[in-house]
């Protein structure tokens, strides 16, 4: 051992502070090194985080649907082997009539219900209907304050299943219940705000693209295909003048009449052709099928 020897009682006390002077602190070059190594590793982290959050998403809205569609079996059990008659809005409680608004939960039978509400009594959790990677939602034009009443309502319904028996679906392993969309239910008089090509023709989701929605709703897009969704180069070079039909590319979570989950891919410039009108509407209602 290295004995150290002092003068005295006032050199021991410069030497130490003198030891605790050069112990202490960084140069500067040494913070920007460590700044610069801390800059690099977030950048080479941001992306593998971000893949990591978005399939934690994609996986979390999955086991919501299953767990739906666990409360539709249910439903469809002690109902006659048959679907709701769903209504075409997005509401949970009742707003009332003029100012203010009750907070009332909804009768599923009313026309501002969200289809959700009658299947709720077997889910048991609004929380379930909203998806964890959903940013929008279709709230019908009411105030900005009120939009907050719609964060529950994030999963389509397929209209063409409404009010159905389940044993006049052949295969119902095929016909899609709800999914990821950005509107509360789908239409049943067109394929236009489908995700699949309409028989005639033309483009998937046409309504959304290219009729009087993408002004309103520029995000219509990524909310039907809102999982690991990556926006095309393109599209940031969209001003709000143009018609923003085609942004990105994503999947979007389903939940299928026989209670399975699957992801469809699709977005920007898709047509929809990897996706069949059978899955809609298998029981010919459009007449689409010869």
């Amino acid at each position: 051992m290295i004995k150290l020897k002092y003068k005295n009682k006032t050199d021991f006390i410069l030497r130490s502070r003198k030891m605790r002077i050069k112990i202490k602190g960084f140069t500067l070059v040494e913070l920007l090194v460590v700044i610069a190594i801390i800059a690099v590793l977030l950048t080479i982290l941001t992306p593998v985080l971000k893949v990591a959050r978005d399939q934690a998403k994609m996986a979390n809205c999955a086991v919501q649907l299953k767990g739906i569609g666990v409360g539709v079996v249910m439903y469809i059990t002690q109902n006659d082997d048959r679907t709701h008659d769903s209504p075409n809005y997005g509401l949970w409680v009742d707003l009332g009539t003029g100012t203010g608004w009750t907070g009332k939960p909804l009768n599923p039978n009313s026309g501002w219900a969200y289809w959700g509400v009658a299947y709720n009594k077997y889910v048991e959790e609004e929380e379930a209907f909203r998806c964890p990677a959903m940013m929008t939602i279709d709230h019908w034009w009411t105030p900005p304050a009120e939009h907050y009443l719609f964060e529950n309502s994030t999963y389509g319904l397929n209209g063409f299943v409404a009010n159905k028996k389940v044993g006049a679906f052949e295969h119902p392993e095929e016909v899609i219940f709800c999914q990821d969309h950005i509107e509360q239910r789908q239409d049943v008089w067109s394929f236009s705000d489908k995700l699949c090509q309409p028989p005639t023709g033309g483009w998937n989701l046409y309504e959304w693209r290219f009729g009087p929605w993408p002004a309103t709703w520029p995000e219509a897009e990524r909310e039907c295909f809102r999982h690991k969704y990556v926006e095309s180069l393109r599209a940031s070079h969209l001003s709000p003048s143009d018609n923003p039909q085609f942004r990105g590319m994503g999947y979007c979570n389903t939940l299928w009449l026989d209670g399975h989950v699957s992801a469809l891919e699709g977005g920007d410039g898709d047509d929809g052709a990897n996706i069949s009108p059978y899955w809609y509407d298998p029981l010919n209602v459009l007449n689409w099928q010869p």
